[in-house]
This record gives structure tokens, sequence and C-alpha cells, in this order.
């Protein structure tokens, strides 16, 4: 009954983890183009390219260091990894809440970049407490906790960006530290000492985990595909604040509605639908080329409507697609031994981090292009949620090739 009682405190904390992550992302979203105009940036379509290149370097660290800490936790357990990064994520928000120039902001993006690094490890918990068949629905409790992030990140950001753009940041060092807290007093180690591995110099080089993509002929083409389905989704959170402004004239607490929206629809598709037996019985082949298809008609949608109500019509669409991750990571996971847990995800994490560095720039860069009048391009500005569909449709048969069930 106590190992029972332990190992869902300890669900309840990963999850807490994931959605107090998310929130203080998805906190920033409704804010950013207030923020960057309150320190003087006032285009909208140069704004954005700030905002791309502060999402850059929020990625790059985690690139740098996802593998490398979810290769400490395989040698040196979970807790203390999480614990430790939770804390310094408090800090790291205070630091931003008072930031008054863009230098500052850049140094907040890098010190969150290397703290949000722990999910890989929060995700090898789940893998270390899980069975197979359990797994694919405890990795979609993951996903479910973006999603409610995502609804309560944005309304916040949205509600207490109306204050003030500085608002939101204390806010969230306020959950990061009640998260802390909370498992320092509640969360078991998940991995044994006998279930330990030993690490080299080699294992903590984050470009060894993109080396390990293309040396692995296994996964090789499902890793290359994942990278530009992550490209492709990487749209919502790099342009949507930017897009809705220039496309719709949004207010700030309006992007955040929008935006949690979505979260309801990520929660219920990864915390219900994809934990639902029929949806379990199709397989991930089916599922799989079931998201791309909806998730590439979403993107279309996105990149042509000019009428804000239409938005709310393919949230749903775009949510159904969101079960791709939770799907693929199962996949993955059921396929490796249970002491490469941890660097399995760190090489998933290490690729998201490569996408997200990218994404960012690629999709504020179009958005660019397509939204300033002062050059000779067509007035597109939902043309980076079109240039996501056709990546996510590159990707489909690649995979439909290569997963067999």
């Amino acid at each position: 009954m106590a190992k029972k009682t332990q190992s869902k405190n300890a669900l309840a904390f990963i999850f807490a983890t994931v959605v107090l992550d998310t929130i203080g992302i998805g906190i920033i979203f409704p804010i950013m183009p207030d923020l960057l105009s309150d320190l003087g940036y006032n285009n909208i379509a140069e704004a954005a390219m700030w905002a791309g290149f502060l999402s850059a370097c929020y990625a790059f660290m985690q690139f740098i260091f996802s593998p490398i800490i979810g290769t400490i936790s395989d040698a040196f357990g979970r807790r203390k990894i999480i614990l430790v990064a939770l804390l310094a994520m408090c800090v790291d928000y205070m630091i931003l809440g008072f930031s008054g120039a863009l230098w500052v902001l850049f140094l907040g993006k890098l010190v969150a970049g290397i703290t949000g690094s722990t999910i890989p490890t929060a995700t090898a918990y789940l893998a270390d407490i899980s069975s197979e068949n359990e797994r694919a629905k405890n990795f979609g409790l993951i996903g479910a906790a973006f999603g409610i992030g995502f609804i309560f990140g944005p309304l916040i950001g949205g509600l207490l960006g109306e204050i003030s753009p500085r608002a939101p940041f204390f806010m969230s060092a306020f959950l990061a530290g009640m998260n802390f807290l909370f498992g320092f007093f509640v969360l078991p180690e998940s991995l044994p000492a006998n279930r330990r591995r030993g690490i080299s110099l080699m294992d903590l080089n984050p470009f060894r985990s993109l080396i390990k993509v293309f040396a692995n002929e296994s996964f090789r083409i499902i890793f290359l595909c994942i990278f530009l389905v992550q490209i492709g989704n990487w749209v919502y959170p790099s342009v949507w604040s930017f897009w809705a402004k220039a496309n719709f004239s949004w207010t700030t607490s309006m992007i955040g509605v929008s935006l949690a929206a979505y979260g309801v629809g990520i929660a219920f598709v990864q915390g219900v639908v994809i934990r639902h037996k029929k949806v379990e019985s199709f397989g991930p082949r089916k599922v799989i080329i079931f998201c791309l298809l909806i998730g590439a008609l979403a993107l279309s949608g996105f990149g042509s409507i000019s009428a804000g109500w239409l938005v709310f019509f393919l949230i749903p669409l775009a949510a159904l697609s969101e079960m791709f991750d939770p799907t693929i990571k199962a996949y993955l996971s059921n396929q490796v031994e249970a002491n490469k847990q941890g660097e399995l995800q760190g090489i998933l994490f290490s690729i998201r981090g490569v996408t997200t560095f990218l994404s960012p720039l690629v999709m504020t860069f179009i958005f660019r292009v397509f939204s300033n009048n002062d050059n000779n391009y067509p007035y597109i500005p939902g043309m980076p949620f079109i240039f996501a569909a056709a990546l996510l449709l590159i990707a489909l048969v690649p995979l439909i090739k290569k997963i067999k069930a």
C-alpha cells in the first residue's frame, strides 16, 4: 500500500512539474509583443524576429544540456536533478521579472533553457515506474500536463499582462518554488542503484546524441521525421501571438484565451482520447498517420483564414494531432533497454532542442517577410503555418514505411 501511495505521489509530482514548467513557458506567450514594445521594439515584424532569437537562445541551451542531464540522471538518479532544476527555475523567473533591458531577457532565457532540460529526466522517471503497456498512457500524462499548462499559462499571462508585462514572471517564480517544496517532501527516487550505469566524458557531449541519431540504423529515419514534425509544430509558440495581432488585431487577453483553448484541446486529447482502448487498438502506425494528416489540415487552415472566430473551429483539429508525440515516444521507448531510457529521452529532447532552436528563427523569418508591408512580398501573415503543414506531409511517407505496426 505504501509503495502504491509513493507511486501515486510520484506521478502527481511529475505531472505537476510539467504543468508548472509549461505554465512558466505559456505565461510568457501572450505578453511577448507588449513586453518587447515596452522595451522599445514597436514594429511587430521586427519584434517577432527578436522573440525568435529569444526562443532560439532558450532552445540552444536545451539542446546542449538535455542529453547531459538525461545521461547524468541514468548514473546518479532522477530525484536530485529535478529538484535542483526547480529551485534554479524559481530564481530565474525572479530575474526575468526585474528585467529592464533586452540583454537581461536573453540571460534569463539562457538559464531557463538549462532548467527546462530536466523534462527528459521527468519522462525517464515515468519510464522507470511504468510497465511497457503503461508507458504510452503515462507519456500521455506528460502531454496532458503540457495541455493543462497551456490552459492556465496563457490565461494567467494574458490577464496579468493587462496589469504589467512583468507580473507573469513573478507568478511563475512562485509556482516553481511551491513545486520544489512539494517534490522535496513527496518524491522518491525511481532509479535504484543496481539499475544505474556508468558514464564517461563522451557521454556528456551534447553533439554525441546527434551523432547517435545518424548512427542508429533502426531509428535514424524516425528521428529525422520527428525533427521535421517538431520544426512544423513549433510554429505555434513561435509566431502565434504576433500572427494574432497582425491578422486579427487581438489583445493580450484574447491571445491568452485562444492559447488556453488550444491547451484544453491538448489536455483532453492526451489525457483522455489517447488513453482510450479504441485508440490503443489502432496501433502506433495508424495513430501517427492520422495525427500528421489532421495536423497538416489544421495548419493549412490557420495559414489561410482571415477571421478570428475561425481559429476556434480549427483548434480541435490541431489538438488531435498532439497524439503524435506520446505515441512515437512510447514506440521508441519499448525498443530500448531499461538502463538506456534516460539516454533515449535525452536524444529525443536533443532533437527537440535543435528544432526549438531552428523553428523560431525560420518561422519568425517567414512571418517577417510576409507581414512586412515595406517589401515586395504578398501580405500573408499565416505563411509560417502553411510551411509547417508541408513539413508534416513530407514526414508522413517515411514514417508509414518505417513503422509497420
